[in-house]
């Protein structure tokens, strides 16, 4: 930014630095808010994470009605998208 847009290092620490540092912390807090809302969060082997309950349940995408989960239905796709 400073070479390509004349942008004094003032000017970005003042502008561009803090909304960078709302977009992070609003999607770190913005899908750990909504993996909570969603119950996703179980035991995951090491830690708890994105994972399904009980963990041999079978994902409704691929299998439909079959799904015997509690918790984290299709849990590896909120994984792809909130990781």
């Amino acid at each position: 930014f400073v070479i390509r847009y004349g942008m004094t290092e003032t000017v970005l620490r003042r502008t561009v630095e803090p909304i960078i540092h709302c977009v992070a912390f609003l999607l770190g807090i913005g899908t750990a808010t909504a993996a909570a809302v969603l119950k996703l969060y179980n035991n995951a082997d090491l830690w708890c994470w994105i994972a399904p309950y009980p963990a041999d349940c079978k994902d409704s995408v691929r299998y439909g009605d079959e799904a015997p989960c509690t918790r984290g239905d299709n849990a590896w796709i909120y994984r792809w998208a909130f990781y």
